[in-house]
């Protein structure tokens, strides 16, 4: 059986094939988990792969291991583990899932608004800021994995009042958002703000905005079914994971890490007013940090406000999901250089500027027959193409080359496996002797000696949290003078109380650019 594409379904084939092929080779270069570099050592993935192998293999999040973020960023790790158990290759390639179908939605935004030749063009452009950024810090991070659901997201929303509006929301816009803010919620829910604006926003069009008359009560009707019917969206994806937590009696252990620490005990207590002064200290260091995507986020989000063909609805749009995005972001008191990431949803923008120069959508394919004029005006359809074709070329050059030069992972491709202290720690624990050997990790975050040894953590504990609890000093060092795993990993000396049961077997610096830190590895003492 033969099958054959519409002219539609060959577009969108080749608009996906496209950013994939972008999505791969910005990859390749923008993040340490590809195999262009020996191993990610960024100590969150690391934890997030600890966490999501060990739940592959029957030990819980949250109950049985402490971390705190969404369990669906846990999932996706331990998906990748399947893939390759002692690498982070299979995270690799949910990076360039991620990143394609962040590309596509962002082409999708702006297919809205200008002609189809200027966004492949663009697009490879766009991504290549976005992702080599210092936002995008070693790759693999949670907010790198939101980007997404809310580029996704974005579409929906500009599609709705681009197109639909003011007509009613279609249900299925609706149910979709529920989908996607409850995948945000399920990885990182700061970034839940973003759809707080989205809903609130369609909500008030279903309201308010409607061509024929129609009764206030009929009007507040359909706006409840359409919250309804979000409702249902958001929570298609919480239920599997609420029966995984609810078989094994981790309901609670859920909530409270998840929930209450990282609101109640993670955030900074400070005065609203406190709040707002550090927000704008926060972006205003961000902004330096990032200048790149920075200034095309701002300039496409003032070129968006200022175009004459978008209608004032959309502007409002605009500036409530980006303001719901930026407060839930940082409203924490918690500021580091990956958190912006996600606010690279709207570098696409920045495409609106191209509209400066061309001409407008309409223009380019003519309804009416055109009047020829002198000969050297009219370019044949293949030169057009074999332009185009090599305009597309030179973009993707320009997206490898800003890539390369502008990715601050660069140096560490200099290094290889071999180098790395995790290799040598790991050679040493599987020459040992010891059969099943167990880990701890104290004095630090996760350093990758679980990822590359392959040992699953038997501590709750299982590294030394920055959130302010005084159980995870006390878990740890009863575990400690207990002697209850056979190695311990320590960074920067020794932990109290080492030495009665644990003698220092390895201890190396760390040849990583920017690291500086001694790690040293105990083992324990054959009694």
């Amino acid at each position: 059986m033969r099958f054959y594409l519409n002219k539609k379904q060959q577009r969108l084939f080749f608009e996906i094939l496209f950013c994939f092929v972008c999505a791969l080779l910005m990859m390749t270069l923008c993040t340490r988990s590809s195999f262009w570099y020996p191993f990610n050592n960024w100590d969150d993935v690391n934890s997030y792969f600890t966490v999501g192998k060990s739940m592959f293999r029957g030990l819980v999040p949250y109950k049985d291991l402490f971390d705190q973020k969404g369990v669906f960023l846990y999932f996706l790790y331990g998906l990748a583990s399947l893939f390759s158990y002692t690498t982070f290759h299979g995270v690799f390639v949910l990076e360039v899932i991620a990143c394609a179908l962040t590309l596509l939605a962002q082409m999708k935004i702006a297919l809205l608004y200008l002609p189809r030749g200027t966004v492949f063009l663009m697009t490879p452009l766009c991504g290549a800021v976005l992702y080599s950024s210092r936002a995008m810090w070693w790759g693999g991070s949670a907010e790198e994995f939101l980007l997404p659901f809310l580029s996704w997201g974005l579409y929906l929303s500009f599609l709705y009042f681009r197109t639909v509006y003011p007509e009613p929301v279609p249900y299925r816009t609706m149910f979709l958002g529920g989908v996607l803010s409850s995948f945000v919620f399920l990885i990182k829910f700061n970034s839940l703000g973003f759809f707080i604006g989205w809903v609130l926003m369609l909500l008030l069009a279903n309201l308010f905005a409607y061509r024929q008359v129609i009764g206030v009560l009929r009007r507040i009707q359909i706006t409840m079914y359409s919250l309804l019917v979000f409702g249902a969206g958001f929570l298609v994806p919480i239920v599997p994971f609420f029966l995984y937590f609810l078989i094994h009696g981790a309901l609670y252990d859920w909530i409270y890490v998840y929930l209450y620490c990282n609101l109640f005990v993670y955030s900074v207590k400070m005065s609203l007013g406190a709040r707002f002064l550090l927000l704008g200290k926060v972006l205003y260091r961000q902004f330096f940090l990032n200048p790149l995507p920075g200034l095309f986020a701002l300039a496409g989000v003032l070129l968006f406000l200022f175009r004459k063909d978008t209608k004032g609805i959309e502007k409002i749009n605009l500036l409530l999901l980006g303001a719901g995005l930026l407060l839930g972001i940082f409203i924490g008191g918690i500021a580091l250089p990956y958190y912006i990431l996600p606010l690279g949803t709207f570098v696409v923008l920045v495409e609106m500027a191209a509209s400066l120069f061309l001409p407008k959508k309409q223009e380019f394919l003519p309804r009416k027959p055109q009047k020829r004029g002198p000969a050297f005006y009219h370019i044949s359809p293949a030169l057009k193409l074999l332009s185009f074709y090599g305009a597309l070329f030179a973009s993707l050059l320009g997206m490898l080359l800003l890539c390369f030069s502008l990715t601050q992972n660069r140096a560490y491709h200099s290094l290889k496996k071999g180098d790395l202290w995790q290799t040598h720690f790991t050679e040493y624990i599987r020459k040992s002797g010891v059969k099943t050997p167990t880990l701890l990790n104290v004095n630090c975050f996760d350093q990758g000696l679980y990822t590359v040894s392959g040992i699953l953590p038997t501590v709750y504990f299982f590294q030394t949290q920055t959130i302010h609890l005084d159980e995870v000093y006390e878990v740890q060092m009863g575990a400690i003078r207990s002697g209850s795993t056979d190695f311990i990993l320590s960074m920067d000396g020794a932990p109290d109380n080492i030495f009665l049961h644990y003698d220092l077997v390895l201890k190396e610096e760390d040849k990583l650019p920017g690291t500086g830190h001694t790690l040293f590895l105990f083992q324990k003492i054959k009694e």
